[in-house]
């Protein structure tokens, strides 16, 4: 595998860089479009790599952020999703945003940015998990989140009381009710 690659950025076609290392040795790169105009205009870079191996080919597909490629590695981990449907996504949203909208279980963004139904319904199921335990939220919060929508609660409240006011309690019930004593107190200030 390779991990980096460093050297000179050459334009080889739409949606694809060559990186000449100081060996001699050029790399054909699946970038995104913002990608290879930075790199284009730099003339050097160094990206973060990720291949994929198929019976009749080998790709690279290359990432100057680490925060681009560990989103491109979250969404190729989704069934049905691809590299090359990877890069296309983050090349239309921006990652906070595709981020938030998975978070949010928000369809209608993803479907406005071109992804389908049933695949945006898909990225949302497959990932929420993962990204919640990625910020650093346990498993508790979505617990906690879980308890609520089965008492009747909507989604996007709950989890915005949890945004501005977390609970500071250590078992599962004290957290729940701190949160919906929140929430009521929330509902009374509007």
């Amino acid at each position: 595998m390779i991990g980096t690659l460093t050297g000179k950025a050459k334009d080889a076609g739409k949606g694809i860089i060559i990186v000449e290392t100081d060996g001699g040795v050029g790399y054909t790169v699946g970038v995104s479009a913002a990608t290879k105009n930075t790199v284009l205009k730099k003339g050097t870079c160094t990206l973060h790599t990720h291949t994929v191996i198929r019976k009749d080919t080998i790709e690279l597909f290359g990432f100057p952020e680490r925060e681009e490629y560990s989103a491109f590695l979250l969404l190729i981990t989704v069934s049905g999703i691809g590299p090359k449907k990877a890069l296309t996504i983050l090349e239309a949203m921006p990652i906070p945003t595709l981020l938030q909208t998975i978070k949010n279980e928000d369809t209608d963004t993803l479907i406005s940015f071109g992804i389908g139904k049933k695949q945006a319904q898909r990225i949302i199921l497959e990932l929420q998990r993962k990204i919640e335990t990625a910020d650093g939220e346990t498993g508790m919060s979505s617990d906690i989140i879980a308890a609520l929508i089965a008492l009747g609660y909507d989604k996007k409240e709950i989890i915005e009381t949890l945004k501005h006011a977390p609970p500071k309690t250590e078992t599962i019930e004290e957290q729940i009710q701190e949160t919906l004593k929140a929430m009521r107190s929330s509902q009374y200030n509007q």
